[in-house]
């Protein structure tokens, strides 16, 4: 009797075991799985990233020598929808796909405007200058945040708002004194 108590004992013991193994292998092939996943994800990201940067640089750049940039408009309102499409981590300091973000805001009411629909390139403008504007406060976010004001003055002065274009313009006038303020050599 002992002896067959030892032998299912046994059984049982190798049968859990391979169980074990198995599950252990099942478990390695998924986490092996999952990794191809996140790696073909960011590869996948990584080459829209490119794509955008192409958009709002050179495309851009090269429509505007043109003088066409206003066909930028449907493709830069997609890079929008997929930048408001991404998860937003920015905190203090704006993310690179938080700038970009902005750019794209940015570039989209380039197109607007471009095309005469300065009421269109509004929204996109405030939305951009408020990104910056709670970023850190570092020398080239607002640089940046001034030029995007001057192009929501632009389209505020163009529908005949001159009391909004003057209070878009005034986060450029605090950013000049503060660059004259600034003791030389000091960027900020």
């Amino acid at each position: 009797m002992a002896a067959i108590a030892l032998i299912a004992i046994t059984t049982l013991s190798a049968l859990g075991l391979g169980r074990i193994v198995a599950a252990r292998h099942d478990a390695e092939r998924a986490r092996a799985g999952a990794e191809d996943a996140r790696h073909a994800a960011e590869t996948q990201r990584a080459a829209a990233e490119d794509l955008v940067a192409f958009m709002l640089g050179d495309l851009r750049d090269r429509l505007e020598g043109l003088g066409r940039l206003e066909l930028l408009e449907g493709v830069s309102a997609k890079v929008v929808d997929y930048y408001r499409a991404l998860p937003t981590a920015d905190g203090p300091e704006l993310s690179p796909a938080g700038r970009r973000r902005a750019d794209a805001l940015a570039v989209y009411a380039e197109a607007k405007l471009s095309a005469g629909d300065a009421a269109g390139a509004i929204g996109p403008l405030r939305d951009a200058v408020t990104m910056l504007d709670a970023a850190a406060a570092t020398p080239q976010v607002e640089v940046e945040g001034c030029l995007i004001r001057m192009r929501l003055a632009d389209a505020e002065r163009a529908l005949g708002h001159a009391d909004a274009a003057v209070i878009a313009l005034e986060g450029c006038s605090a950013l000049a004194h503060r660059r004259l303020d600034a003791a030389p050599g000091d960027p900020s």
